[in-house]
C-alpha cells in the first residue's frame, strides 16, 4: 500500500487555485473543476487534490476536511480485508472518473479512503 492521494477540501476552489497553482506553482494534472469541483495535481507519483467544499451523498464527511487516500491494487480485496479486521466502513465502494474508493475513519475520526486508481 502507498499514499495515492491527499485531498484538501477548500471553501473556494478559485481562491485555492490562486494560492496552490498560481502562487505556489503546482501543476494541474487534471482539471475536473466543472465536473467534480476539483483540480488534481501530481507530484512525483503522489496526487494532491484541491476539492471545493465537497460532501458526498454516500459518505458522512465533515465539510472542508482533509482526506488521506491510500492507493491499493484491488479495492474489493482491501474491502474484504478491512471487514475481516472489524474496521467500520462507510457506504459502499464508490466510482469516480479517477478511482474506486471505500471510506473509513481512523480512531481519531480522520477520514481515510482506500482507492484503486483507474490509471
Amino acid at each position: 500500500m502507498s499514499i495515492g492521494q491527499v485531498m484538501i477540501h477548500v471553501t473556494s476552489l478559485d481562491v485555492a487555485k490562486k494560492f496552490y497553482i498560481d502562487i505556489l506553482g503546482l501543476k494541474v494534472k487534471s482539471d475536473l473543476s466543472q465536473e467534480l469541483g476539483m483540480y488534481i495535481i501530481e507530484n512525483e507519483g503522489c496526487y494532491f487534490t484541491l476539492h471545493e467544499g465537497f460532501k458526498p451523498n454516500t459518505q458522512d464527511y465533515d465539510q472542508c476536511k482533509t482526506v488521506v487516500i491510500l492507493r491499493v491494487s484491488d479495492i474489493e480485496q482491501m474491502k474484504s480485508k478491512l471487514l475481516s479486521q472489524n474496521v467500520q466502513l462507510y457506504g459502499n465502494i464508490v466510482e469516480t472518473p479517477v478511482h474506486y474508493y471505500q471510506s473509513t475513519r481512523d480512531f481519531d475520526g480522520n477520514w481515510i479512503e482506500v482507492a484503486q486508481f483507474k490509471n
